[in-house]
């Protein structure tokens, strides 16, 4: 539904009129102004927001986690609001306004090998929640595990990021990008054969992950690693690996 051209925009900010024939922000308003109760109206204003991406401001985001919010509250069943939230949380991070103290922040990070995500560990925990609580009322929302798993990787907690990415490949084997993702985090926690696997089988997937040259690239680093200790060449490291 974020796609929907019902509710692409059609204008470069969110409180521009729209062209005739186009929703546009006071559509939505005017929607909620006659249901206020109906959470249908904050959801889709959130997610017309949520189409701007980079064009958003610091007070744009906090309309945009407020809709969904608003929503939850009128619809606690609503699996979809709880991603879109986690979505928006987790954008903000990458895309909203900071301030220089933040940039400094995230710079610190960095410089440590770590990434952005690492400098905001209380925004990370309000991602996982919407994630968790949408997975709770849908198990089958596959963009909710992406998410999570996403920013388990990202946070360096890798076993919670495989058991994610093991529900994802159970609900949809040929997910090369699963695979991929998989494999990245066990070549992190040091299973390079399992990790070898996990990036062969994301090649050959039905649905290829779509940075296979990582994969390609990712195996190879894994050949080294094993390689340079020859304690992880012994038969039984290499048990239950696909070539």
């Amino acid at each position: 539904i974020d796609h929907s051209d019902a509710i692409r925009p059609s204008v470069v900010k969110p409180n521009e009129d729209p062209p005739r024939g186009s929703w546009g922000k006071k559509d939505f308003d005017e929607i909620i102004k006659k249901f206020p109760k109906d959470y249908r109206g904050y959801l889709f204003r959130g997610i017309y927001y949520q189409n701007f991406g980079l064009l958003l401001t610091r007070n744009d985001y906090k309309s945009m986690i407020s809709d969904f919010k608003k929503a939850i509250i009128l619809n606690k069943k609503c699996d979809m609001a709880y991603y879109l939230l986690g979505v928006s949380y987790d954008r903000n991070i990458v895309w909203g306004e900071k301030s220089k103290e933040t940039y400094k922040e995230e710079a610190i990070v960095m410089a440590k090998g770590l990434s952005i995500w690492n400098a905001h560990p209380d925004e990370c925990k309000n991602i996982i929640s919407a994630y968790t609580d949408a997975i709770k009322i849908n198990p089958s929302i596959v963009n909710a595990y992406k998410g999570r798993a996403e920013i388990y990787l990202q946070t360096r907690k890798y076993i919670l990021a495989v058991m994610d990415y093991d529900k994802l490949i159970e609900i949809d084997p040929d997910d090369g990008g699963a695979y991929h993702d998989r494999g990245l985090a066990k070549k992190n926690m040091g299973k390079y054969w399992e990790a070898i696997d996990d990036f062969g089988k994301a090649i050959i997937a039905k649905k290829p992950t779509t940075a296979p040259f990582s994969a390609y690239v990712n195996r190879a680093k894994c050949y080294a690693n094993i390689t340079a200790v020859p304690t992880l060449n012994a038969p039984e490291s290499k048990k239950g690996l696909k070539t």
